[in-house]
């Protein structure tokens, strides 16, 4: 059974309901509580889960829906998961969105379902039934990390929800909107005992016996002595062959030293790329440029998300790595070409997080991110995406080269914490040459389309209401 609360017709007033927190926080989507009194109950909205029980992490189930009218041209479907416990185990009493899946989960944990279906971020969504794969997350949910734990040990269940949102945060109104919710359960821990079974050894005592003597006999006058006969064995003598040791010669490894060179805005090279920039050599903060793609790059149909990122994995996957106010939202043609789209570059910290600097340090250049990129996810899929690196105006940075002055790829070490993806890398000898402008270096990870995904500010539906009440609005 779904739980729903606050959904008004088109063209109805609304009723007692108030919503608090919307949106876009820097760089991440603002998972806010949405506050409601008590409205009159009516027949409408629905959501469940199969299956629903005995669930475990990462398992992905089915969640199916049922709306009662049309969503504005603006306006979306999301689908998420709420924990009903804290990280450390304890109950929750009130689940509140920092509870349910955000933005890393884009496209696993949380999904959206628009005009095109799955995946979509734009209406109008027709009245029906739709259902979407959803994939389970016992623990980790949210920015509180929580868990689902059993009903048994819990005040309040775990719930996948269904609301209505927009590029804007979650709507609430004036139009048609919803919030609809359902109970999901994990399996049980169970507990497994080993006993070791015990083990008896009897030894059984062995006597040998030796008779050793002379045996007399007497008859008619006549003694016979008869001597017990002897058994000689001769001694056994073993012979151990001495130790045979072997020495083997150290062997020294010598690595030829790496020479470096300066290039600047205009050299540096640049790799192949997915996307095609307007320009790409020397921009300058505040320079307006175009990205775009050519057939074939996308699946057809939908839109894509257009954002400047520092990809370096060092940075967490929480968006504070990209120019979050400056996204751009492409328009992805049937024949997978994306129609071109408007970038301005901006420089220095570009992000929340400190290292998010374009142009990135030499310390990240050393480490492989050698330039900032701008990249394009349909959808927000990171799997699909799509980037190009560029050059700043009056960025110089120094890489290895072989004898003949062309660069080699610098080595990247591996990140600790990110969990990006660190594409394209490697350690190349001296001896061994990258041709010129080929360069592979690192660019967009996969922790840059969890940025790309979430960036759009969207869905308050992880809020659920403070009691998870049954409440639904009609005007």
């Amino acid at each position: 059974m779904s739980n729903v609360r606050g959904r008004n017709r088109r063209g109805s007033g609304v009723l007692g309901r108030t919503a608090a927190g919307v949106g876009l926080v820097v760089s991440v989507v603002c998972m806010t509580v949405g506050v409601f009194t008590t409205p009159a109950f009516a027949a409408g909205e629905s959501v469940s889960v199969s299956p629903n029980t005995g669930l475990t992490d990462g398992q992905v189930v089915s969640v199916t829906f049922t709306t009662t009218a049309a969503t504005d041209a603006g306006v979306f479907l999301g689908i998420t998961q709420c924990g009903n416990a804290t990280s450390s185990g304890t109950p929750l009493t009130v689940a509140t969105s920092a509870d349910c899946v955000g933005a890393a989960g884009l496209g696993t944990s949380l999904r959206t379902w628009g005009s095109t279906g799955a995946g979509g971020f734009t209406g109008p969504v027709a009245a029906g039934t739709y259902t979407s794969s959803l994939t389970m997350k016992k623990t980790g949910l949210g920015t509180n990390n929580a868990q689902c734990i059993p009903l048994a040990q819990a005040t309040i269940p775990c719930r996948v929800s269904v609301a209505t949102a927009s590029l804007s945060g979650a709507y609430t109104g004036p139009n048609y909107n919803f919030v609809a919710t359902a109970d999901i359960a994990y399996v049980s821990a169970g507990t497994t005992t080993t006993t070791a079974q015990a083990t008896t050894t009897t030894a059984i005592a062995t006597t040998t016996t030796t008779s050793v003597g002379t045996t007399t006999t007497t008859s008619g006058g006549t003694t016979t002595t008869t001597a017990a006969p002897t058994t000689t064995k001769a001694p056994t003598t073993t012979t151990t062959a001495p130790a045979t040791t072997t020495t083997k010669a150290p062997t020294t490894t010598t690595t030829a030293p790496v020479t470096t060179k300066t290039f600047d805005c205009n050299t540096i090279p640049l790799p192949a790329a997915s996307l095609v920039l307007s320009k790409n050599r020397c921009l300058k903060a505040g320079e307006a440029v175009t990205a775009s793609a050519p057939a074939g790059t996308f699946t057809g149909g939908g839109s894509a998300f257009v954002v400047q990122c520092n990809g370096d994995s060092a940075i967490p996957t929480d968006g504070s790595g990209c120019n979050i106010g400056g996204l751009g939202v492409g328009v992805i043609g049937g024949d997978g070409s994306m129609a071109a789209t408007q970038v301005v570059i901006k420089t220095g910290q570009i992000g929340a997080d400190a290292k998010s600097v374009c142009p990135p340090t030499q310390a990240q250049a050393d480490a492989g991110f050698v330039n900032c990129a701008i990249g394009a996810a349909p959808g927000g899929d990171r799997t699909k995406a799509a980037s190009a690196q560029f050059t700043v105006e009056g960025q110089t940075v120094q890489l290895p080269v072989d004898p003949s002055g062309n660069p080699t790829t610098p080595t990247t070490q591996p990140s600790s914490g990110s969990g990006a993806e660190v594409l394209g890398t490697t350690t190349i000898a001296p001896a061994t040459v990258t041709p010129t402008g080929t360069l592979p270096f690192t660019g967009l990870g996969g922790n840059t389309w969890f940025i790309v995904g979430v960036a759009i500010g969207l869905l308050d539906i992880g809020a659920v209401s403070s009691s998870y009440a049954r409440r639904r609005m009609v005007g």
